[in-house]
């Protein structure tokens, strides 16, 4: 009996410390877990970036960010945010806010942080809201000239010229009370590729390539009207280098963007006024206005009252007087027919 029951106690015995230890590995795994992320960590990263931004200090802002990979970011952050205007880094309902200006709009661009490890305060990645700027992601340069920006990534002096002189031929034209709002700058953003106007612009990247330019709004509400130029445009003639940018500057001055509308208002009026400050480029957007009705009549599409390409309908045209313009692209583009009657 004496013997048995030693043996009972020793078999209990040990399942007592397996158990025991059990409890302690469980512990001491749960000690070492990564602290969930709070709004108080936002807040610190948020006072720790401007911080060393306000100070200039690259090496205290690369310290928020985790190492390798992570820290190539840092850097390009610290070199863009450094060469903007009025940058202000907050937390908002653990978020990081960075307010910023390129001397013609001002905007504000949530970002959500990805942590590697929030115990230390260290950054992996950040992902922007709504369009990608330019700033996040890419190397920029900013230059100015009266009330024109340009942000680009890589050289923006070759589209500073043709840019101003686009403003200055709108500024021309009669819109009236179309301009009612606008405060006469225009923010142009020049993306490495088409990809990167796909982020930029919030635009699918098959039509982001197929588009020469595209006016995106910012984040409300403090975003803005920009204008972000697909890079190939450079490879096009100086006549329609000048109508691509026309075009989108009648949008950022009628603020066609935000205010809505019928699609064929918005893009007629654009249109009629590109025409008309430069007839050279007509034949060449003609063609394109036949290319894309032929193509959408030969799948069977038609066009709602709206100028809305709807299902494949029989004798479903454009409004009288409109036609489709740019192929394949998704952007809804129309303009008056006969003589440009706006």
């Amino acid at each position: 009996m004496r013997a048995g029951s030693w043996a009972d106690r020793r078999q209990r015995l040990g399942r007592a410390l397996a158990v025991l230890l059990l409890f302690l590995t469980a512990a001491c795994a749960a000690g070492t877990a990564p602290t969930p992320t709070t709004s108080g960590d936002v807040v610190r990263l948020a006072a720790a970036l401007q911080d060393a931004l306000t100070r200039g200090e690259e090496a205290d802002f690369l310290a928020a960010f985790a190492a390798d990979g992570p820290q190539a970011l840092g850097r390009t952050l610290f070199s863009n945010l450094s060469g903007l205007l009025d940058v202000a880094i907050a937390a908002e309902s653990e978020k990081l806010v960075v307010a910023w200006s390129d001397g013609c709009v001002a905007s504000r661009q949530p970002l959500r942080v990805d942590w590697g490890d929030p115990a230390a305060n260290r950054v992996r990645g950040l992902a922007a809201e709504g369009p990608e700027p330019l700033w996040l992601t890419s190397t920029i340069r900013l230059i100015r000239r009266g009330s024109v920006s340009v942000v680009a990534a890589g050289d923006a002096s070759p589209w500073l010229a043709p840019a101003v002189g686009a403003l200055e031929d709108l500024r021309g034209y009669p819109l009236g009370a179309l301009t009612s709002g606008w405060s006469g700058c225009v923010s142009v953003q020049v993306p490495a590729d088409a990809l990167g106007l796909a982020r930029l612009t919030g635009l699918p990247s098959a039509e982001a390539v197929a588009t020469a330019a595209a006016t995106y709004a910012e984040p409300a509400p403090a975003g803005a009207d920009r204008v972000g130029v697909n890079p190939r445009l450079a490879r096009t003639s100086a006549a329609e280098r000048r109508a691509a940018l026309i075009h989108e500057f009648v949008h950022v001055a009628t603020g066609s963007t935000r205010r809505g509308g019928p699609v064929w208002v918005r893009e007629g009026v654009a249109e009629a006024v590109t025409v008309a400050l430069v007839p050279e480029a007509r034949a060449a957007r003609d063609r394109l206005v036949r290319a894309e009705d032929s193509f959408g009549r030969a799948i069977g599409y038609g066009y709602d009252a709206a100028g809305n390409r709807s299902a494949p309908a029989s004798g479903a045209g454009l409004p009288a007087g409109f036609r489709r313009d740019g192929p394949r692209s998704g952007l809804l583009r129309y303009r008056a027919a006969a003589n440009q009657r706006a």
